[in-house]
């Protein structure tokens, strides 16, 4: 039945196949007694009224009456899949946080770029600057590209112009590049199998043991399959349009006329955001069913994730939703983090590592949570097919 992670007495439809990989079923509401928490409710909320005790509560004559059974599946909110995530992260929050710790290390080496235009008055020139960031690095390039008596009606840069720009920030720091195409490969390469593992500390929390960072290459046999799922979602969600769309972005953003109208380019770009959307939701599921059946193939585990998603999509949509006040917090937090360490810590040396390191573990913390909510979700949805079939 798909009320095994609300219900104790039940097992998992993991744990009846033997594998290991199926976390312990949460019963929701004995949990939130034992702990003090109402059920359902955010962490760290207030103890529960005398009359919820021994399964009872009190109506208003102040009879004892049984507690009303879990809800169905259908009606599980955002903020079951939230409760399920506090119980099963409570006392392990700092395990998982190392763990989370080094899959950001370790992953987190994407290559960003940028250009900008600019008119120098002072130096009678126009200049385009052009930058590539990974990490807490950055390497900035300048081009002129013009003189002001030559330019001085439209200083906006053609083509040519930033073509020449970006030929000599390749010449000065081809170095840099170097290492940073490394660094990002590398990075892109091992992501795959890590969120493998990382499902596998995850799944460890939820069945009440103590996850570890070793867990994270618990799951490395899988490098070839995991790396080939993730080729095949970004081909079937369109993610690799990102790249292209990035570069003409940043070609309109320094002012290049690019001989299309904006309505064309809003829609196009909203049409690919939203394709993208859905489709991620439609095969979201599919690294935990490779992590759940490491026999599966890549192929069939889209198939099965676009099969148990059908009807889920907006709820898992509002499972990642319900989170948006921590996502607030967070940006917050971070302009925060940067305006202080520029007004009063910025002197200090590695000052912009240290910086980074600290909005990695802002957005750390933020991820382990609704990961974990994310992969209650998965449990339950997970749970109900095996039921269903």
């Amino acid at each position: 039945m798909a009320e095994n992670m609300w219900d104790g007495g039940r097992k998992s439809a993991q744990d009846k196949d033997g594998s290991g990989n199926g976390a312990k079923p949460l019963n929701r509401e004995n949990s939130a007694q034992n702990s003090g928490k109402s059920p359902g409710g955010k962490c760290g909320e207030g103890n529960l009224s005398e009359g919820l005790q021994a399964g009872t509560r009190r109506d208003r004559s102040g009879t004892r009456r049984p507690l009303s059974p879990p809800p169905s599946a259908n009606e599980r909110s955002a903020a079951d899949f939230r409760a399920a995530a506090c119980e099963a992260l409570r006392g392990k929050w700092l395990r998982m946080s190392l763990v989370m710790l080094v899959f950001v290390l370790l992953t987190s080496w994407q290559i960003g770029t940028d250009a900008a235009c600019n008119v120098d008055f002072f130096g009678g020139r126009c200049v385009l600057y052009t930058a590539v960031e990974i990490g807490p690095v950055t390497r900035i390039h300048e081009h002129t590209y013009a003189q002001l008596p030559d330019r001085i009606i439209d200083s906006r840069p053609d083509i040519d112009d930033v073509r020449a720009a970006w030929s000599g920030f390749i010449l000065e720091n081809w170095e840099f590049l170097a290492v940073a195409l490394a660094a990002a490969l590398a990075a892109g390469l091992i992501f795959p199998m890590l969120e493998q593992g990382y499902y596998e500390a995850m799944g460890a929390a939820f069945r009440g043991d103590a996850p570890r960072v070793g867990m994270l290459f618990a799951r490395a046999k899988l490098f070839g399959r995991a790396l080939w799922l993730r080729v095949l979602m970004a081909l079937a969600t369109g993610v690799w349009l990102f790249v292209p769309l990035n570069i003409f972005l940043n070609m309109i953003d320094v002012g290049v006329d690019v001989g299309a109208p904006w309505t064309a380019l809003i829609v196009a770009v909203l049409a690919l955001v939203v394709y993208s959307a859905v489709a991620g939701y439609r095969y979201a599921m599919a690294p935990y069913l490779l992590w759940k059946n490491p026999q599966m193939r890549a192929r069939e585990a889209l198939r099965e994730s676009r099969k148990r998603m059908r009807g889920k999509k907006i709820a898992l949509f509002l499972v990642h939703l319900s989170y948006i006040g921590w996502q607030i917090l967070y940006a917050v937090a971070v302009v925060l983090l940067a305006v202080v360490w520029e007004a009063l810590l910025g002197w200090l040396p590695g000052g912009t590592f240290l910086l980074w390191m600290l909005s990695l573990l802002c957005a750390g913390f933020l991820g382990i949570y609704m990961f974990a909510g994310g992969f209650a979700f998965f449990l339950e949805a997970d749970a109900r097919a095996d039921a269903d079939a």
